[in-house]
C-alpha cells in the first residue's frame, strides 16, 4: 500500500468518525446500514454486501440520508473549526477529492469542503 492510499484510508476514517461522532453528539441515531453506507466507494472495493445496499435503497430515501449527512458534517466542522482543530480536515480533502467515495457527495452537500 503505496502513502496516498494510506492517506485516504486514514481520511475516511477520520470523516466517517466525525460523522458518527456529531450524531452522537445531537442525539441522532444512524442504523447500522447508514454508518455501513459512510464508507461506500465502488472505487475501492469497500467490503459492502449487496443484500446490505438493496436493504438500504429500499429503507432509505437517498435524498433524505444525504441531507442529514451533510448537516452532521457541518455541525461537525464547525465545531472543530471553534475549537481551532481544522488541520485533520484539511488533511482528509486533500486525501480524498479524487476518489469515487460515497461521502463526498454530502461533504459537497455540506458547503465546507470549499471552505
Amino acid at each position: 500500500m503505496d502513502a496516498a492510499e494510506t492517506e485516504y484510508l486514514a481520511a475516511k476514517k477520520f470523516l466517517i468518525g466525525k460523522v458518527v461522532e456529531q450524531a452522537t453528539l445531537d442525539g441522532i441515531n444512524l442504523s447500522s446500514d447508514e454508518k455501513a453506507m459512510l464508507a461506500f466507494s465502488e472505487e475501492d472495493g469497500t467490503p459492502i454486501d449487496e443484500e446490505m445496499v438493496e436493504r438500504f435503497d429500499a429503507t432509505h430515501d437517498s435524498e433524505s440520508y444525504e441531507a442529514k449527512i451533510a448537516l452532521l458534517i457541518k455541525r461537525a466542522w464547525i465545531r472543530d473549526r471553534t475549537a481551532g482543530k481544522l488541520k485533520g480536515w484539511q488533511q482528509s480533502f486533500k486525501a480524498i477529492r479524487d476518489r469515487d467515495f460515497y461521502l463526498l457527495v454530502m461533504l459537497d452537500q455540506s458547503g465546507i469542503a470549499a471552505k
